[in-house]
Order: structure tokens, then sequence, then C-alpha cells
């Protein structure tokens, strides 16, 4: 798969965001929907962002230094015709490396601005610490807490396993730290998966950050969250990732069954 394969993808708008609720399951409803890139080619396959991402990130870099927006057509394609509760807020992800720059703060806030005129739904970042290069840490922190002083929140990606950063995770100003699935898969089971989760949430419960557990898959699992008081859950025990047409009839579905 080449830039040029990509490029012309998206001019053909193959690109979309999928979207997977995230869960409040102490009172029983939808908080969040995270937006997860697809690509769906004229075949019918889907390729996930394991498949393409690298290179979509190059051909973003390459298009701001341009002029251009290539994530605009995604934005277009992806929110046209979502029209649900306001208060269900959307969650788009980015890596470290796009704060690394001076100015990457006010780029992104235009990029917010622009989703806002498609929705009216509030926009959170979830920003990964998956990075081939080093970056400035004071650099990112400043471009993040930009974003931040103009009312967006902002959360930790992926965090509790690989390269998880402990001071990243205590001097950058985030909202929502969201815990790694490799996390999750083993709390029921192994006594160390239980210690770290339990500590990752006393820590950021005191730095006044919301948790979110990702890849929740089995009753077992939202069980033990539930005792240590994570309700903040995602994953496939509520629902997989659906196409943008989706989301009204499983909001309907999930009051439904709940309320």
């Amino acid at each position: 798969m080449t830039l040029d394969g990509l490029s012309e993808a998206l001019k053909k708008s193959q690109l979309s965001f999928y979207f997977q609720p995230i869960i409040d399951v102490k009172n029983n409803s939808i908080k969040f929907f995270e937006c997860l890139i697809r690509w769906t080619k004229p075949n019918g396959t889907i390729l996930l962002p394991k498949d393409f991402l690298s290179k979509f990130i190059h051909l973003n870099a390459r298009s701001m230094k341009e002029g251009t927006r290539i994530w605009r057509t995604v934005f277009d394609k992806s929110f046209k015709n979502i029209n649900i509760d306001k208060r269900i807020k959307f969650s788009i992800n980015f890596q470290m490396s796009h704060f690394a720059n001076i100015g990457a703060g006010k780029l992104l806030m235009e990029e917010i601005e622009y989703i806002k005129t498609l929705i009216d739904n509030e926009i959170i970042i979830e920003i990964t610490e998956a990075q081939n290069t080093r970056i400035d840490d004071k650099v990112a922190n400043n471009e993040i807490q930009y974003a931040k002083n103009q009312g967006v929140s902002v959360a930790l990606d992926d965090y509790g396993v690989k390269g998880s950063n402990l001071e990243r995770l205590i001097n950058t100003p985030w909202n929502i730290i969201k815990l790694d699935k490799q996390l999750i898969d083993n709390v029921v089971t192994n006594k160390r998966s239980r210690v770290a989760v339990e500590g990752i949430k006393t820590m950021a419960t005191r730095l006044n950050n919301q948790i979110i557990a990702e890849g929740v898959e089995t009753k077992e699992q939202l069980k033990y969250l539930k005792e240590i008081d994570i309700h903040l859950i995602q994953g496939f025990l509520f629902s997989k990732p659906m196409p943008g047409n989706q989301i009204e009839g499983y909001i309907k579905q999930f009051s439904a069954k709940y309320n």
C-alpha cells in the first residue's frame, strides 16, 4: 500500500470513522463514542488502522505543510447525518507526536472547530503515547494545555502497558485516563494485573482524572471493575465499533434494554 493509494482512497471517501460506545454502568447511560478510523475497500473489505495508520499519519503531516487538511474528508463522511443527544461526546485519536511542534494545539483547534460545523456534540482528544521518534515533552505538554485552555478535554489512551510513562501521567494535563485492554484481559485471573489496575486507578483519581476501562469483554471483568468503582466501560461486552448510520439504532436498543 502506497501513499498515492491512500491519497486516492481519501479522495474517494473510502476512509471514515466507526464508533464504539463508552458506557457509564453506574447509571446505564452512553457517555461517549470513540471514533476509530477504518478504510473500506471497493470490494467491501475493511482495513483496520494497523494496516495503514502509519502512512496516514505521514500523509497528514505532509498535507499540513502544504496547507491542506486531509482529516476533513474523513470528518465530512463520518459525521454526516449523525444527530444524537448533545450530552453524548465523541473522542478522536491522536498521537503525542502530533503535539511535538509549536502551534500544533492551534491547528488542532481549527480541526475541532470544523467538526463543530458538522455536529454539536463535544469533542474529546484521545492521545496515545505510542510513537517511533523522541519528542520534546515540554512542547507537547504546552500544546496540549493550549487545547485544554480552549475548553477541550484530553484523554491519555492505552495506558498501563509497554512504554507507559509515569512521568507523563503525572505531568501532562489529562482529564481522562484510559486503561489498556491488555491490563483488563487478566484482571479476573491475575493478581498482579489487579494490583496494577487498582494502583493506576488510585493515582488517576487523586489527580482528578476520570477512568475508562478499555477492552472489556466478559461479565466477570465488568463485575470486578464495578467492585473497584471503575464505571466507565468500553468493549465488545457492550458493542463492537459501528458505522455512523447505526448509532441512532444502537442508542434506541440500549435505552430499551437498560432503561
